[in-house]
């Protein structure tokens, strides 16, 4: 456990000192912002795998021994997740601090790299291979695992808006993680959901923050209706990956 908040906290110090790239005169608010969330991740891949010793880059990123029956079920499941969170998230109205900076990240090639594809890579091997999985090595139960792991994965984002959507995605990121001790699964889904967010920002603009997924759907009779029915799918899908997966070793 001890280890664990090492590995968050070290994250959260160095996502707040790449932060004042942002502040030097040297780089454009944008490339400084892009250049934060790059070196931060990377970073923290290299401080938890080293010194830290709690990154097994080879086992981590093995093929899972999963059948495709098995894989498609965990990441159906994590999408209807996706879905109902992002419902969720829309009706408690929370206020949302990062809107901006990433919304002028992802306006640039390298920004939407580093939005969709480093940030979601680095973040599993720090929280689903690193926090996660040395926690199962060491002892602890994976459903403990797990919780501790989606809990300081939401905490991080530092953002209403994002941190309960990021804790209930974290659970089923976890999940794929716990029964393929592989972050193979559980990038892809990150991935996909993240290249969800950039194309949305990418193609609506600054109209981003304001669109309603309760409105386009509706109403709130009907958002409600389709989250409930999400989260039934998302449980029942997750379950049944769970149960046609053996215990990883994590």
């Amino acid at each position: 456990m001890l280890k664990a908040l090492l590995a968050f906290l070290l994250y959260g110090v160095l996502q707040v000192v790449c932060g004042f790239l942002v502040a030097l005169p040297a780089f454009s608010r944008t490339l400084a912002l892009t250049l934060s969330l790059l070196l931060s991740g990377a970073l923290a891949v290299l401080l938890v795998w080293r010194p830290l010793g709690m990154i097994r880059l080879g086992r981590a990123f093995r093929v899972p021994c999963v059948g495709l029956g098995a894989a498609l079920a965990g990441l159906l499941g994590g999408l209807a997740c996706v879905v109902a969170t992002n419902i969720m998230s829309e009706m408690a109205d929370l206020a949302d601090n990062t809107f901006e900076a990433l919304l002028a990240v992802a306006s640039t090639p390298l920004g939407t790299l580093s939005i969709a594809l480093a940030g979601p890579l680095c973040e599993e091997l720090v929280f689903r291979e690193g926090i996660q999985g040395c926690m199962q090595r060491s002892g602890v139960s994976p459903l403990v695992a797990i919780a501790v792991s989606s809990l300081l994965f939401g905490i991080l984002h530092l953002n209403p808006a994002q941190s309960l959507f990021a804790t209930l995605m974290g659970i089923c990121l976890g999940i794929l993680y716990c029964r393929t001790g592989s972050v193979w699964l559980c990038s892809l889904l990150h991935v996909v959901n993240n290249t969800g967010a950039v194309i949305q920002m990418r193609l609506l603009g600054r109209d981003a923050l304001t669109f309603s997924l309760t409105d386009w759907m509706g109403g709130k009779a009907v958002a409600l209706s389709v989250m409930l029915l999400c989260l039934l799918l998302s449980a029942g899908l997750l379950i049944l990956f769970w149960r046609k997966t053996g215990n990883s070793d994590g």
